[in-house]
């Protein structure tokens, strides 16, 4: 819990665009420091897309590290997040409309 407040939290206050810049140096210490899960990385791409080269999968090895980096980010965030920034950041048009308690009644429709 210690730990919580006092690395975790004070991030989850900055915006996104911060912690999306801090991401970039997380995304450089995965891929080029720790090279972090490389090869189940390779080994998973090369099991899906067998015909890929060397260079497309080092691609999607690429988009992997930044996606991953990307979600550490959205995640430190949300931990700190109001329900009023939740409602103003959310993309659903209901968020705008629907209090947040009854958003959890809500159900897509089969259309």
């Amino acid at each position: 819990m210690l730990v919580y407040y006092l690395l975790i939290w004070p991030f989850s206050r900055l915006p996104l665009w911060v912690l999306y810049g801090i991401s970039h140096v997380v995304y450089f210490v995965l891929r080029y420091l720790i090279g972090y899960r490389r090869d189940v990385i390779d080994a998973n791409i090369k099991r899906v897309f067998p015909q890929y080269s060397a260079s497309e999968i080092r691609a999607l090895r690429h988009r992997n590290y930044r996606h991953l980096s990307h979600l550490v980010a959205e995640g430190i965030r949300n931990l700190g997040i109001s329900k009023k920034e939740t409602n103003r950041e959310s993309r659903n048009p209901l968020a705008r409309i629907l209090p947040v308690t009854t958003m959890s009644k809500v159900t897509p429709s089969n259309g």
